[in-house]
């Protein structure tokens, strides 16, 4: 009858489950426990970055969480750590082996000596002795101590190594915690530096942006000071053209009108003349013609002189609103609205002369 013999090397090599059982436990007395890093942390699966509960490991070796690595495998032919490709997808439980692992340490028989005192002690606790019982018990022991002390010998050089070994261990402890302890002063120390550096750095750019800023608002503020100065100019020489320009038209019509007025003074003056020459060789009909006529002289020269002094009248009050708004144009230059240009003062002193002039031209 042929029976079949499932061998687990052909799947799994004996080394690999080996590496896997030191990732995963450790033996402490007569037990596996969970095996902890330099760190105190316990061993973590790659995938769930979690404590192993149901470990389970792949052909290569590598130890994964067993419902995170099925997963995986459902659409996956690699490791999920290398992605190398694996040779089969079979995934070995390693609960069940460490089961088998304790109760093998559990079942273990004591070690020869601890053996031997025991026999010995029970040998010797009864009321009877026997003799060969306890000879052989005695020769059994005796090796078994005889061997103890070559086994304690040997554990004394061994601890003695392991001290000097420990004792050179602790020198480069201290040396790389030296050497540790440095590199942090020394990454501290290049840290604050670079830290104030850049402090430095950004009160720099904060007073550099700053100075930047006050320089722009000054050019904008002066920019903006020149364009309301030349604005005020543009409107003070408009507004002094307009008032020159109305003073001059003024001046014309009112030297035009004076010359008129001249001229018909020297016709009446001659009339004059004659009519006064004539009085005293007419008769009294032409007496009274020439007195009429006389009269009406007087009362034409008279609405002349009330029309001329009416037009100059109009001109300076037309001249003053010039003038007026020739002082609010100029505000930023002290002139206000009752404070007549300089562009326009001698435009102004020529009519107020022809105005005098004819005044007393008129009282002639």
């Amino acid at each position: 009858l042929w029976m079949p013999v499932w061998d687990l090397e052909t799947k799994f090599a004996p080394q690999r489950i080996a590496s896997a059982f030191a990732n995963v436990w450790s033996i402490n007395d007569s037990c596996l426990i969970a095996s902890y890093d330099a760190c105190g942390v316990a061993s973590q699966c790659p995938i769930t970055l979690q404590s192993f509960e149901e470990p389970v490991m792949l052909e290569d070796g590598s130890v994964y969480e067993q419902h995170a690595v099925l997963d995986w495998l459902r659409s996956h032919d690699g490791s999920p750590c290398t992605n190398v490709r694996l040779r089969h997808k079979v995934a070995l439980k390693l609960t069940p082996l460490k089961a088998i692992v304790n109760h093998l340490l559990l079942t273990t028989p004591k070690p020869r000596l601890e053996r031997a005192v025991t026999d010995a002690a029970a040998a010797i606790s009864g009321e009877f002795h026997d003799v060969g019982r306890i000879l052989k018990n005695f020769r059994n022991l005796s090796a078994s101590l005889a061997q103890g002390v070559s086994e304690l010998g040997n554990w004394r050089v061994l601890v003695s190594q392991a001290e000097l070994v420990l004792q050179d261990l602790r020198r480069c402890l201290d040396a790389a915690s030296t050497l540790s302890v440095q590199s942090v002063c020394k990454t501290f120390l290049a840290q604050s530096s670079l830290r104030s550096q850049r402090d430095w750095q950004k009160r720099e750019m904060a007073g550099s942006a700053l100075q930047l800023q006050s320089r722009s608002r000054m050019f904008l503020a002066q920019q903006y000071l020149d364009i309301a100065s030349r604005r005020r100019r543009q409107a003070e020489l408009s507004a002094s053209d307009r008032c020159k320009a109305v003073s001059r038209t003024f001046v014309a019509k009112l030297w035009l009108l004076h010359i008129r007025y001249l001229r018909r003074r020297c016709q009446l003056s001659k009339q004059l003349v004659v009519a006064c020459g004539s009085i005293d060789e007419g008769n009294g009909t032409e007496k009274m013609r020439l007195v009429q006529r006389l009269v009406e002289c007087r009362a034409h020269v008279d609405a002349r002189l009330a029309n001329c002094q009416n037009f100059a009248t109009d001109g300076l009050r037309r001249l003053d609103c010039c003038l007026c708004d020739v002082g609010a144009a100029s505000e930023a230059a002290n002139f206000s609205c009752g404070h007549r240009s300089s562009y326009c003062l001698p435009e102004y002193a020529n009519v107020q002369g022809l105005i005098v002039d004819i005044q007393k031209h008129a009282a002639d």
